[in-house]
């Protein structure tokens, strides 16, 4: 039972890979002996797990390739020194203290390896976010690699400018890379989003520009561009949540949290649909909304009104926007319905009267 407590606490670890399961001992009760693999920046380190079923309670033994020598000491290990298989994560432990071993070696390399004004940006890299994965990409092409994790920061509750956004770090929404050469000439930049990321919550990665861009500026300005993008859509899923629990929808955007059209009554003698449609540039720009009669045609066609130009405030909490756009909307309601039976009335043509 022990065994299976420590190994399931790795298994729920994205970071971590156990693989090529065998048994130490043909009477061990289960399989003990696996190959770990990590990711550090683009690239997997892999070594050799060996842990003892039947005792449980003995250290694992742990091979690495040669030449991580110079980098892990097995003997001051402190998952190894501190070792107990009565702790579900002392499995988890020792792996997270090996990864950040080799991360920080990593980085020292690459430190060691680069010229002053690469260390610069990998000093500020690491100021900004101490959790960076850097290392050396091509010692021939002497470049290096950045991955820099990149957080979905606050709730929200208030729209704020991208530069506010330091309260709340979030989870990791993605990971900027910038591959750097010696003479900052030529620095690739890309934001790595996880597969399960829809593709309409990507956010623009600028380029670096040689001579004018430092790591120090770049990365809290692709952090704020990240968040912001983020924040947005959530918002915009509240804001037509919220209507939604207020008004009553027809039919509601639950992919891209765009549109939503609800069905309005005045009196129960007049229905219209209200539809309401939110771009990009939400909140900066309010929603869009139109007004579409039901029972009364033209033509056979419904009558469109669309709302032009009413009081918005970008900086509005995510409730006050929607009790304003119930407002605005039923406030336009009443003009609409005037309108509606006004053009339907001059619309219609009793039978036998001549149109002049």
């Amino acid at each position: 039972i022990a065994m299976q407590q420590l190994l399931r606490g790795v298994l729920k670890r994205k970071e971590f890979r156990l693989h090529q399961p065998l048994k130490s001992h043909p009477s061990a009760p289960m399989n003990d002996r696996f190959a770990v693999s990590i990711n550090l920046g683009s690239t997997t380190h892999e070594w050799t797990l060996l842990m003892n079923a039947l005792r449980p309670e003995v250290p694992p033994d742990v091979i690495f390739p040669d030449g991580y020598e110079d980098m892990i000491n097995y003997e001051v290990l402190e998952g190894i020194k501190n070792w107990d298989p009565k702790k579900s994560s002392s499995l988890v432990d020792l792996l997270v203290e090996v990864r950040e071993i080799l991360r920080q070696s990593e980085f020292q390399r690459s430190f060691e390896f680069s010229e002053d004004k690469v260390r610069f940006e990998l000093e500020s890299v690491k100021a900004l976010s101490p959790e960076s994965e850097i290392r050396i990409l091509n010692d021939d092409l002497r470049t290096i690699e950045c991955f820099i994790p990149i957080f979905s920061g606050p709730q929200p509750h208030k729209l704020k400018a991208a530069e506010d956004f330091s309260d709340s770090k979030g989870e990791v929404a993605c990971r900027l890379c910038l591959i750097l050469d010696q003479e900052l000439a030529n620095v690739s930049t890309r934001l790595d989003y996880p597969s399960t990321t829809k593709e309409e919550l990507h956010a623009f990665c600028p380029a670096w520009e040689p001579g004018k861009t430092h790591a120090f500026d770049f990365v809290p300005l692709v952090q704020g561009l990240v968040q912001r993008k983020l924040l947005i859509q959530r918002a915009r899923a509240i804001l037509l949540v919220q209507l939604c629990e207020k008004l009553n929808p027809l039919s509601v955007d639950s992919a891209y949290h765009e549109k939503a059209s609800f069905l309005c009554q005045i009196d129960n003698n007049f229905d219209a649909i209200a539809h309401l449609t939110l771009s990009n540039n939400f909140p900066d720009e309010p929603p869009t909304i139109i007004m579409q009669s039901v029972v009364q045609l033209i033509d056979r066609r419904p009558i469109i009104d669309v709302v032009i130009e009413y009081q918005w405030d970008p900086l509005w909490s995510i409730p006050v926007m929607v009790n304003h756009l119930i407002k605005v909307i039923r406030t336009e309601l009443l003009e609409f319905k005037n309108k509606v039976l006004q053009q339907a009335q001059n619309a219609y043509v009793p039978v036998g009267t001549a149109e002049s």
